[in-house]
């Protein structure tokens, strides 16, 4: 993994960020990892604990939808909220970002993991942006799953992966982040996942070893469930990638 974004920790290195608002670990005392779902456009911040995704307001009414989740460590200062998505070819997400800090988040990066209904990983897609926001506001983005087939039987898991705020980066790896995200779509509710801390460096900046990093979490989410590698792809200046494993797992 690029080592930028690699960290699992409970330790801040040199990093002054303001503890985010009070309600960003509602339902979460114990300070596990928490799935927050979104029911909708009318949907303020329905919270649910792990294992509970479920399908809400599509393009295509009456029709069945994928049902999606979202996994972010207690410790990120971005909140991520599924507003409505377009089940048809490719699929996207539409979903609402909020900046629940006491800081300017300068840049983020979201990865969505599809899974099959028994909990398989299909793949996943990388979505940086570049978009900046002030304390407590809001903004709606679009996450486009060109890469991937999303079925309405599949569970799409969003994770927020790094938040640059303040004078440094907040980061979990890939290969954390869909461990977190397939016990979602497992249903399992073990497990927590903690965000550490990294110098700010632009996502349009990415390093040499960017996409061989980006290969390698590939590689690993696949093997990891016996599946080879069925498509890569890396744009090293947008900082993103996309993976799909083979037939066996999809």
């Amino acid at each position: 993994m690029n080592k930028r974004l690699v960290g699992i920790g409970c330790c801040a290195i040199g990093l002054a960020i303001a503890v985010p608002k009070a309600d960003t670990v509602a339902n979460d005392s114990a300070g596990a990892l928490t799935a927050r779902v979104g029911l909708g456009a009318s949907s303020t911040d329905t919270r649910a604990p792990l294992g509970t995704p479920r399908a809400y307001a599509s393009s295509g009414a009456g029709a069945a939808t994928t049902a999606v989740s979202i996994v972010a460590s207690p410790q990120s200062p971005l909140r991520i909220e599924p507003v409505a998505i377009t089940q048809s070819e490719p699929f996207a997400l539409s979903y609402r970002a909020t900046n629940i800090s006491q800081d300017t988040v300068l840049q983020y990066k979201l990865v969505a993991f599809v899974f099959t209904q028994s909990g398989i990983g299909r793949g996943y897609h990388t979505l940086p942006s570049w978009n900046t926001l002030a304390s407590g506001t809001s903004r709606i983005g679009t996450f486009q799953l060109d890469k991937l087939k999303v079925t309405p039987y599949d569970r799409v898991v969003v994770g927020v992966q790094t938040v640059g705020v303040g004078n440094g980066t907040l980061a979990a790896s890939i290969d954390e982040l869909f461990a977190a995200a397939k016990r979602v779509a497992s249903g399992d509710l073990g497990g927590t996942l903690a965000m550490a801390s990294t110098a700010l460096s632009a996502f349009g900046d990415c390093d040499a070893g960017f996409c061989n990093n980006e290969r390698s979490a590939c590689q690993s989410m696949c093997n990891s469930q016996g599946c080879p590698v069925s498509n890569f792809s890396c744009n090293r200046t947008e900082c993103s990638s996309s993976c799909t494993c083979g037939a066996k797992c999809q």
